[in-house]
């Protein structure tokens, strides 16, 4: 889910994978293997992240699918996956909607 968040928050500030991977300083094709979920985030492009669009990197473990719990199956899992993917849900509605209006 990490990867889905990244790349929503990404292309709801309106940067391409390009861009991105020119301010954080790795290669375009490590952005895009992070955001399909091909490679897992580290700490250190975790807190680039965080510091470049000023989302506290506590938010961005929220969508991590790795956190690692004695039960995996508890309740607080399940919760916390079940709000991370409809909060994420919404998040791309709002980067359709305003992508689609821009081509209005």
């Amino acid at each position: 889910m990490i990867n889905r968040a990244v790349k929503i928050i990404r292309q709801y500030n309106e940067y391409t994978q390009l861009e991105l991977s020119e301010i954080l300083g790795v290669s375009k094709l490590y952005v895009s293997e992070i955001e399909s979920g091909k490679k897992p985030m580290d700490s250190d492009i975790l807190l680039k992240y965080s510091n470049f669009f000023d989302v506290p990197v506590s938010s961005l473990i929220f969508f991590s699918d790795s956190i690692k719990n004695k039960k995996k199956n508890n309740i607080s899992n399940k919760v916390r996956v079940g709000l991370g993917s409809k909060l994420l849900d919404v998040m791309e509605w709002v980067v359709e909607r305003n992508e689609s209006k821009k081509k209005v």
